[in-house]
């Protein structure tokens, strides 16, 4: 009997296949062929000598970067090849996410790789959160406060966590007619994103407030945030501010927690 990832390196033995390097990566993360062992990473480089395409660029992007015929590349730079041989708008939002790069010789920076992606798909709803995470642009000929794009965002994806905290930090703003502020943001974005220490703290530094129907005090948001990254300095030092608290059944005085604020920060 064989198991299936066994059956697709015996595939591979018998057919050097570029899209069958790529599933052993994407299906089983790598695997034994002729007797040495690929991981992922080098399963995708190996499609990449085969035949290059766009997909296969991104996964090796999405691992990371890599080495392609002795050259190595970093993820920005795999992006890049994907974008050149295949420009659609995730590719292109991709390095902007990547902080921009070079393609086809000229430097284009995240908010004109954001442009490139709505250029190509205006439905693209990461695509206008990276524009309002980087302040902003020019999309159809009209200019898109970061705001705007943000709200453009959630109206694409009601879901987008990143979106709800952004519109957060942007002060709060109208979604499909409702008004949301600051606070209420924030607990969507914690409510579609429940394990990102950041977003807790956000919470906790407006206040507080309800998720999935539990009341969260200030204090508690920051005992959560900590609960998920105990190195959170930031967070340390507010619990602090405000008196202490109880984190992963530990209770932290004022002092403690700026001594662990002062051993975060230090370390970082």
């Amino acid at each position: 009997h064989f198991s299936a990832v066994q059956c697709w390196c015996k595939y591979l033995a018998l057919d050097d296949d570029a899209d069958g390097w790529l599933g052993l990566a994407e299906r089983f993360g790598g695997g034994e062929v002729n007797g040495t062992y690929y991981d992922a990473k080098t399963c995708v480089a190996t499609a990449l000598v085969i035949r290059k395409t766009g997909k296969t660029w991104n996964r090796l992007e999405i691992l990371g970067g890599g080495s392609v015929f002795g050259v190595d590349y970093t993820a920005a730079q795999c992006y890049v090849r994907a974008i050149e041989l295949d420009g659609n708008a995730r590719f292109w939002t991709n390095l902007a996410g990547e902080g921009g790069g070079d393609v086809g010789g000229r430097h284009y920076t995240p908010v004109e790789c954001s442009q490139e992606a709505l250029r190509i798909d205006t439905g693209f709803a990461r695509a206008w959160y990276l524009l309002a995470r980087d302040g902003g642009g020019v999309v159809d000929g009209k200019t898109c406060s970061p705001k705007e794009a943000c709200l453009m965002s959630l109206t694409l994806d009601r879901d987008a966590s990143d979106s709800w905290n952004l519109l957060g930090i942007l002060g709060g703003g109208a979604v499909f007619g409702v008004a949301y502020t600051r606070s209420q943001c924030y607990q969507r974005a914690v409510e579609r994103s429940g394990e990102n220490a950041t977003l807790w703290h956000n919470l906790g530094v407006s206040g507080g407030g309800d998720v999935h129907g539990k009341r969260y005090s200030r204090a508690d948001c920051l005992a959560r945030a900590l609960a998920i990254d105990h190195a959170h300095t930031d967070s340390w030092k507010l619990l602090g501010q405000f008196g202490g608290g109880t984190v992963k059944g530990v209770h932290c005085d004022a002092a403690e927690c700026e001594r662990r604020h002062l051993l975060t920060t230090n370390t970082m």
